[in-house]
């Protein structure tokens, strides 16, 4: 299927807007990115509308298990999990510690992978569309003797005082100081928000801090006196675990997301920041942020802003919300900002992250559809003129005919001391260097762009 865009570029002097681009991407997916030139802010926002058939949005790790033992413990780019995954774009997701696993819920296609924090948000989605709230649950294990080991956590490292079941997603079995992982046999168990399995007792590891956990096993870890009720299983002993994840109808959802604080709910402004354990600066002080939310037609709105930048200064959680009502939602959620604000679109990074580079996070949701196929075309990219700090040039993408391509058909993106709008303009912030990249007929085309000192 051949991709159009449309670009529809204007001046919203009621909203201070300095400009707004829309670029629709047949089918499903629409990019508006706002600038607007009294804050300074930009804001890169996905419509996602999933009642096209040819587009779905997915809860996602950055690999293929959510801890590993990597520098980053796991975490990856946004941009290395849609290269992973091969999909159309994604954005980054929950907050995290940097042992790598999510703080709050995740549900992968039906498996869960991360427990809820019951005080924070969640978006939960399926074929029937998207719903937002809170979600609570419980889990243990039933041994031998009827003894109930309650389990506080799934997929995480182990610290003093906890339990923790580990299944094959998690890559590693970790365990923090002294105690034990014991290894269950659970064939074909699918760890869904509402399981029970059965599990048979293969063998025991004390005080091992990392244990690879296999396809068909699951690990539980623990220390202090529970280590001691699993010390007692001899090979072959049977073990019922039960999990249950309340707050969403799972037989609908199939994929889900933590983060918070709420930002809309039921169509009106509503910050509970405080309610979710957020302080005052993190609420009400402008930083790059990230967040999600529903129209009442049930397209979904991913949306990052910049920040702590020159250009762009960020938002607080109020104007946040301003953000997502404008776009039309009904129902919208705060997720992992700062340095983890990330978007990314056929292979480009639009924003500029704060960090200077893409910050490695725990998750992302992805979107997957079918990609545009490269035509292969030989196209070049230009710039106008010479560009310095605090001036702006023109870049252009040329045909073998050196005839423009329209910016309707281009995506644009800018990494370095410089960035560029929708149309083109490329704007200098400070000596050095800018990598343009503009994506168009399914393919990427670089250009570095030097920029001088101001005289």
């Amino acid at each position: 299927m051949r991709f159009k865009t449309v670009l529809l570029a204007f001046f919203l002097c009621c909203l201070s807007l300095g400009q707004v681009w829309e670029k629709y991407f047949q089918p499903g997916i629409t990019l508006r990115v706002e600038v607007d030139q009294s804050i300074p802010r930009i804001v890169y926002a996905v419509r996602f509308s999933e009642a096209s058939g040819s587009v779905k949005a997915s809860s996602s790790i950055p690999n293929a298990v959510i801890l590993a033992d990597t520098p980053t413990k796991g975490r990856g780019t946004v941009s290395e999990a849609v290269a992973f995954h091969q999909a159309l774009g994604g954005i980054n997701s929950d907050y995290f510690p940097f042992t790598g696993d999510p703080l709050g819920l995740m549900v992968r296609d039906g498996e869960l992978l991360s427990e809820p924090n019951p005080m924070r948000s969640v978006i939960a989605w399926g074929d029937h569309g998207a719903t937002f709230g809170k979600a609570t649950w419980k889990a243990s294990a039933t041994l031998p003797n009827g003894q109930v080991l309650d389990i506080g956590e799934i997929n995480a490292p182990c610290g003093p005082g906890e339990t923790v079941l580990n299944t094959p997603s998690v890559g590693l079995a970790q365990l923090k100081g002294k105690g034990v992982s014991a290894v269950f046999k659970f064939a074909d168990t699918k760890w869904s928000p509402q399981t029970e399995a059965t599990g048979e007792f293969v063998c025991l590891y004390s005080d091992t801090e990392s244990l690879p956990v296999a396809a068909g096993n699951a690990v539980l870890v623990t220390n202090g006196l529970k280590a001691d009720l699993l010390r007692a299983l001899v090979p072959g002993d049977k073990v019922t675990v039960k999990i249950a994840v309340n707050g969403f109808d799972w037989t609908r959802r199939k994929w889900a997301i933590g983060g918070g604080p709420d930002l809309i709910r039921y169509g009106e402004i509503n910050i509970d920041g405080k309610a979710q354990d957020f302080g005052d600066s993190h609420v009400n002080k402008r930083h790059p942020r990230t967040a999600v939310g529903r129209t009442l037609a049930g397209d979904v709105w991913y949306v990052v802003v910049d920040g702590r930048q020159k250009f762009s200064d960020g938002a607080t959680l109020p104007e946040m919300a301003i953000i997502l009502k404008r776009l039309g939602c009904i129902d919208a959620i705060n997720l992992d900002g700062g340095g983890s604000s990330a978007i990314n679109l056929f292979g480009l990074t639009l924003n500029k992250p704060s960090d200077g580079k893409e910050r490695p996070v725990a998750n992302m949701i992805l979107f997957n559809g079918v990609r545009p196929a490269d035509e292969q075309a030989q196209l070049t990219l230009s710039a106008a003129g010479n560009l310095v700090e605090g001036g702006n040039t023109q870049i252009t993408l040329w045909d073998a005919n050196r005839q423009k391509i329209p910016h309707a058909e281009i995506l644009w993106s800018a990494q370095g001391t410089g960035w560029i709008d929708q149309g083109g303009l490329l704007h200098g912030l400070k000596e050095g260097t800018v990598a343009v990249r503009a994506w168009a007929k399914g393919h990427i085309y670089e250009l570095v762009v030097p920029v001088s000192k101001k005289p």
